[in-house]
């Protein structure tokens, strides 16, 4: 059987998918692939390392899958502020040398 807290982790689980999926691809088309393989390995780590406290404490199913939606929330939002970051250089006519951004 499937717990409320599960139920309410899975619907922001997919609320933070598809923030992750907008601005993912938003920062893939004006080429900052860089940054989003940074975001991407450090979230990884993150939740392998989660994974292996999570064994090592034998915490259960549920705090398992609340610290992966916290860890994916983390990086759903760091995607957020850098899109929201390159709009803003953007509009203001301004990119630091090197950036994509007007390529």
């Amino acid at each position: 059987m499937v717990t409320p807290a599960v139920r309410v982790a899975i619907c922001v689980m997919l609320v933070l998918m598809l923030v992750q999926t907008l601005c993912g691809a938003f920062l893939a088309a004006t080429g900052f692939l860089a940054p989003l393989a940074r975001r991407a390995s450090l979230t990884l780590a993150a939740m392998l390392g989660f994974a292996a406290l999570t064994a090592q404490q034998g915490w259960t199913v549920e705090v398992f899958i609340g610290g992966y939606v916290a860890l994916y929330g983390c990086e759903a939002l760091s995607y957020l502020v850098l899109m929201i970051r390159t709009i803003r250089r953007h509009e203001q006519g301004s990119s630091p040398a090197g950036s994509p951004i007007g390529v």
